[in-house]
């Protein structure tokens, strides 16, 4: 028998691939895993069992219903016993599918949601047997379960004076669907010519910025540049917070806002503000950005504590 673990890309497949060698009960090493096909999962994922399906936006309902043939087919070749995703949309289909094969279904919440719940978790608490978790204590009902965080064991390390950073690494995530030009242009006019600058831009267009870009990198040269970065400055999404903290930086971090144009909603807000109040995080507005709040901001770091504790997904019963 099979766990299959299945997410979209960006910070869904992070923190599940994080939270994943923390599960007791699940067969981590021995499953199968289901993303779409990215830098970022290819070089996450080149030591596992994967297969990458069509990207599924969120409120894709036609691409939900596509994936179904290819979920059904899955679960029953690989014999799939046990279901665990962190979202997003993707994770409809397959637990559906799951449940109908009697397959225990695990769903875990993102960080990013700390005041309301996900639209994939509002579809899946009407899926019988599908087990709710999330990973902010506020949240926890007679319907979700807190087990664990990807924040877990993660402190601030005594501060340290400001300095001017030499190396800056910039990175505005993996969304396939929306730039964030607001952040680069603000940075590109405050960064002074002489620092040297990573600018991961995914898709957002850097036309008439002097600055040399670079939309999209794997996760080990990203983590890398970050390790050795005197600041990363970064969007809030949960995955590159979970990469900016396990590098070992304290990120300055600038979340997206609907208002402004840069995403559907504004959950990188309480996730910014959650990092803020534990000490994990400065947190600006792009318009706030300056050299001085750079130089603040670089050379922090975050520590992390162990042993963290695991994450036991309790099966319920079907």
């Amino acid at each position: 028998m099979t766990t299959l673990f299945v997410c979209t890309i960006g910070g869904h497949l992070t923190a599940l691939h994080e939270l994943g060698p923390r599960f007791r009960g699940i067969d981590v090493e021995g499953g199968v895993w289901v993303t779409h096909d990215c830098p970022q999962s290819r070089s996450l994922l080149s030591e596992h069992d994967v297969q990458f399906v069509p990207y599924i936006e969120e409120r894709d309902v036609r691409g939900v219903l596509k994936a179904i043939p290819h979920a059904w087919r899955l679960v029953r070749a690989r014999g799939i016993d046990a279901v665990v995703s962190t979202g997003s949309a993707i994770a409809v289909p397959y637990m559906a599918v799951a449940r109908l094969h009697r397959a225990r279904c695990y769903f875990i919440e993102s960080t990013a949601f700390v005041t309301g719940h996900s639209r994939t978790a509002r579809i899946l608490r009407w899926v019988p047997g599908v087990r709710l978790f999330c990973q902010s204590r506020q949240l926890a009902n007679r319907t979700f379960t807190y087990a664990g965080s990807t924040l877990d064991g993660f402190v601030a390390a005594e501060p340290s004076e400001g300095r001017h950073p030499r190396r800056i690494v910039v990175t505005v995530g993996t969304s396939t669907e929306f730039g964030y030009r607001r952040l680069i242009e603000r940075l590109a006019a405050v960064i002074p010519p002489e620092v040297d600058v990573l600018w991961q831009t995914g898709v957002t267009d850097v036309t008439e910025l002097d600055i040399s870009a670079t939309p999209w990198l794997s996760q080990a040269e990203l983590f890398r540049a970050m390790e050795s970065a005197d600041l990363v400055i970064a969007h809030a999404g949960g995955g590159t917070t979970i990469d900016c903290l396990t590098a070992g930086q304290r990120p300055l971090l600038v979340p997206r806002r609907a208002a402004a144009g840069d995403f559907r909603d504004d959950h990188q807000l309480q996730i910014a503000e959650r990092l803020r109040l534990a000490d994990l995080a400065e947190v600006a507005s792009v318009e706030e950005l300056d050299w001085p709040l750079l130089c603040r901001s670089a050379g922090r770091r975050v520590d992390r504590q162990s042993p963290v504790p695991p994450i036991v997904l309790e099966p319920r019963a079907a």
